[in-house]
């Protein structure tokens, strides 16, 4: 996929790309003003002169109409026109523009406001692609990609919503003891740019959770995460089940932070698919899931085992690789990432707000052969309160 970018140089200005005209809203060509004049002086005669004329107050009246409706209806000349495709996120009221208002390339409009309070929500349409989108408000395809969690960034759906910035880069989310400066010198960005995009009054007072936009930025490489509750030994989480759910509860939960996947309905299976971690699937190949090695290894390879299924109404015991790996946390992340990766699972993504629909989903698509599996998984969730395991999506995070 080939990633285009058009930042912009600056956070005061905004710059569009070279060789495209700040007016060029449309495919068609328009023709020069003194070809068409010359078209009417050549029929000769007098209604050429007045047809002229005519034009000429056509074109003063378009001029002048913004300025007469911006004084009778109050209205600044720099705000835009409200319709339903796209809405600024932190702004005191809601500023929509229609997609077929917007310029072919570059950004919407120009406006004087902090540039953190110009993020905003593009509702698709049939047709949209990401590149398309990008281009439409001049930022790069990458800042889309960091800002949107898609499951398949080739396919669009619409109604579907993007968070939309106004420059390319990222939205960080303030951590305790934070300041612009630290900040600048880990995105590699200047600390007042970081000032001034993000309207701070006190530069060195960030308040925890708070989100700042980081023009130019990248994402951050995140740290190896460490599970801080340990696994019981393999083969005793039957002794030792409560052990074993906090253990599975940490790294589900950070699973739910990176894909969505609530960690009640991650907690049951593993619980289900590997007799808490008795199985040998488990043991040898630290598979908590099931998931096959047909298509994809895992971080460890494959180990073959003997599956039971149903097939056709009848159960039947066959030979199949599964995906082996390193640790059960590589195992729960891959679970995740399962999901994403695989077309028929993603209407189930649309229900990770409900763990029984959600299983039930996944269940309907494919994931186990056995008819009652979903039950299973509930009873489970239900017996154990795993729902309490579960995080709750807030400002746009978990």
């Amino acid at each position: 996929m080939t990633v285009m970018k058009f930042a912009p140089s600056s956070v005061g200005a905004r710059s569009w790309p070279s060789g495209v005209a700040r007016a060029d809203y449309g495919k068609r060509p328009i023709a020069p003003l003194a070809l068409v004049g010359s078209r009417s002086r050549a029929r000769g005669g007098r209604s050429g002169g007045i047809w002229s004329w005519n034009l000429h107050l056509a074109i003063a009246a378009l001029t002048l109409s913004p300025l007469v409706l911006s004084w009778v209806w109050g209205i600044p000349l720099s705000v835009a026109v409200a319709a339903p495709e796209l809405r600024v996120l932190y702004a005191d009221y809601p500023i929509v523009f229609r997609r077929d208002d917007l310029p072919q390339l570059g950004p919407p409009a120009e406006d004087e406001r902090p540039l953190v309070e110009r993020i905003g929500l593009y509702r698709v349409e049939a047709g949209d692609t990401l590149l398309e989108v990008a281009q439409r408000f001049g930022i790069s395809m990458d800042t889309l990609l960091w800002a949107n969690s898609l499951p398949d960034p080739d396919r669009l759906l619409p109604e579907q919503e993007l968070m939309v910035l106004p420059v390319s880069g990222v939205v960080h989310t303030v951590d305790e003891g934070e300041t612009p400066a630290i900040l600048a010198e880990r995105y590699g960005v200047d600390a007042a740019t970081l000032v001034e995009a993000n309207a701070l009054s006190e530069p060195d007072a960030l308040e925890p959770g708070a989100r700042l936009l980081i023009p130019d930025g990248r994402p951050l490489q995140s740290k190896p995460w460490v599970n801080r509750v340990s696994w019981p030994a393999p083969g005793t989480g039957e002794r030792f089940k409560q052990q074993f759910i906090e253990a599975a509860a940490a790294v589900a939960q950070e699973n739910q932070r990176r894909t969505k996947v609530p960690a009640s309905v991650a907690i049951a299976q593993a619980i289900n698919e590997t007799g808490w971690g008795a199985s040998r699937l488990a043991r040898e190949g630290n598979n908590y899931f099931g998931i096959k090695g047909r298509n994809s290894e895992g971080t460890a390879g494959v180990v073959w085992m003997n599956t039971w299924e149903v097939l056709n109404g009848r159960n039947v015991i066959r030979n199949e690789p599964f995906r082996a790996y390193n640790t059960p946390e590589e195992s729960f992340f891959d679970y995740g990432l399962f999901f994403l990766s695989n077309r028929r699972y993603h209407p189930a993504l649309a229900l990770v707000d409900d763990p029984h629909a959600f299983i039930q989903a996944i269940a309907a698509a494919g994931f186990a052969t056995d008819p009652v599996y979903a039950g299973k998984i509930i009873r489970m969730m239900d017996l154990y309160n795993l729902y309490q395991y579960d995080l709750r999506w807030s400002g746009g995070a978990y």
